[in-house]
């Protein structure tokens, strides 16, 4: 029985270990596909800020950030991040929530609905009515 749950355990996290694989993305991308990447992780963005569909983007891990290094803002920031140019935007079960809200509002929702709902949550802590 215990190898048999160990398997499942390892094979779990090789799985979950291919979503997060340090790989550059469009968010149009993750936006439309939203389902299919794991709830683990940070959805990473440029550090300008002018986010639209075509921004380049990934979904990584953060490390955890002890107290005494909260106040750095490169603290856990993973290494792939730093040389992308890339920022932590918002978690991904947070992103999921967005894309799920928009679509509970209507059922055709257009990426770029998505997109605003995304900046407007960004920016405000909140869902958009669309």
């Amino acid at each position: 029985m215990k190898s048999n749950l160990l398997s499942v355990v390892v094979n779990f996290g090789e799985a979950a270990g291919k979503f997060m694989d340090n790989k550059i993305q469009i968010f149009r991308n993750i936006l439309s596909d939203i389902e299919s990447h794991p709830s683990k992780g940070w959805l990473y963005l440029p550090v300008e800020r002018n986010w639209n569909l075509d921004s380049k983007c990934a979904i990584l891990e953060s490390d955890e950030v002890p107290p005494e290094l909260e106040d750095d803002p490169n603290a856990g920031v993973p290494d792939f991040a730093k040389q992308n140019m890339l920022v932590e935007a918002l978690p991904i079960t947070v992103v999921k929530d967005i894309v799920w809200n928009a679509r509970g509002q209507r059922a055709n929702v257009k990426l770029e609905d998505l997109l605003m709902a995304f900046q407007y949550y960004y920016k405000h802590d909140a869902f958009i009515a669309l």
